[in-house]
């Protein structure tokens, strides 16, 4: 990601959110988690859960790598059951920055929002979205295979 001009103010950056509503501002209550990269002569991040602001210790260099992992809290299964018991793990350039714990995560969470707040010009390169089999699955695929091997013999 790269950003790029901005001025004084606090709300100039861009964003990266995941929540109900296309196009949600970083901290809109339809971003169910949201990080703000500020631009201009402000620093760091600011990161957002359902409108409300729960971190903006984080500083960044352009250029770097974002990772973010979204799971439930045991780390093995899906965030979008509306438990409440979602985390996200962020990572700058692999490391592991902060864990958010206690987020709600529904069925209808399915946006993902980039967007360019005031004057700023922002850039995102080589994004990926990866989703990861929940174990039970693969255990239950390896318990049926060994099922048919079992039964050819």
């Amino acid at each position: 990601m790269s950003v790029g001009g901005g001025g004084t103010t606090t709300a100039e950056g861009v964003s990266f959110g995941i929540g109900n509503a296309a196009i949600a501002d970083y901290d809109a209550t339809g971003n169910m988690f949201s990080s703000f990269f500020l631009a201009g002569n402000q620093t760091g991040t600011r990161q957002y859960a359902a409108g409300n602001i729960i971190s903006s210790a984080i500083n960044f260099t352009d250029g770097d790598l974002f990772t973010y992992v979204i799971s439930d809290a045991s780390g093995t299964g899906s965030a979008f059951d509306g438990s409440g018991n979602s985390i996200v793990k962020f990572y700058i350039n692999n490391v592991l920055q902060q864990t958010f714990t206690g987020l709600t995560f529904g069925a209808n969470d399915g946006f993902i929002n980039m967007e360019a707040t005031g004057n700023v010009n922002g850039f995102f390169d080589n994004l990926s979205v990866q989703a990861v089999p929940e174990p039970s699955a693969a255990l239950l695929g390896g318990l049926g295979l060994l099922a048919m091997l079992r039964r050819r013999r």
